[in-house]
């Protein structure tokens, strides 16, 4: 990517432009208070622009998961501030890499898939530096940016216990609000795989709850 198009990109992607896009767009959230999903139809067609090379289509696509991302990593643990910098880093992925994106599943779908990389990549280059910086891990706020009230805190923490998988499928299916169809895309599993791993992760959250509550103060 050349250097004027890097500036423009980095433009388009700061928390700033995003904020305003956000405010000047209609409602985000639907009745029940879970994100509004867009159409596919209309995310579809905002890539066969931005792949035509219209940045004003890439900027929807950037306003539409960019939210999905940023509860992504707060899920993983993340703080806000390193939050917003792994968004960044998936969202230049995701302009890069937008000729190769072929549309055989949605876009969202797509973009956690990319998130996921990054996020693995963190965590790799994480446990590396483990030995000269072991604080990097241990004093982060679990779920960052997603739920900040307090009485949450335990929930908080028994999510951030629970393997990678389990937390991804709660997510999913219970805050982003995807089909087990999707579910199943996003983790490249088979459909049939989606509803255990969905079982097996409330189950063992409750066991977490459970834990935190009967031990001793």
């Amino acid at each position: 990517m050349s250097r004027p198009d890097q500036l423009a990109l980095s433009e388009q992607l700061s928390p700033s432009a995003r904020a305003a896009r956000s405010a000047s767009s209609p409602g985000q959230e639907a009745p029940s208070g879970r994100p509004e999903r867009l159409p596919r139809a209309t995310l579809d067609e905002w890539v066969r622009l931005a792949q035509g090379g219209d940045r004003g289509a890439f900027a929807d696509l950037v306003q539409a998961v960019a939210p999905i991302l940023m509860r992504f990593f707060g899920l993983q643990g993340a703080r806000p501030e390193e939050a917003e910098e792994a968004v960044q880093e998936t969202l230049v992925r995701l302009y890069t890499g937008l000729a190769s994106y072929g549309g055989r599943s949605d876009f969202r779908t797509y973009a956690l898939g990319v998130a996921r990389n990054v996020h693995l990549e963190g965590l790799r280059q994480r446990q590396a530096s483990e030995v000269q910086d072991s604080d990097s891990i241990t004093n982060r706020e679990p779920l960052g940016a997603l739920l900040q009230e307090e009485q949450h805190r335990e929930v908080r923490e028994a999510l951030a216990r629970l393997p990678l998988r389990m937390r991804e499928a709660l997510q999913y299916r219970f805050v982003e609000g995807m089909t087990c169809v999707e579910i199943a895309e996003a983790l490249d599993t088979t459909l049939a795989a989606v509803s255990p791993l969905i079982y097996r992760a409330k189950r063992a959250l409750r066991d977490e709850l459970r834990g935190a509550t009967e031990a001793p103060k």
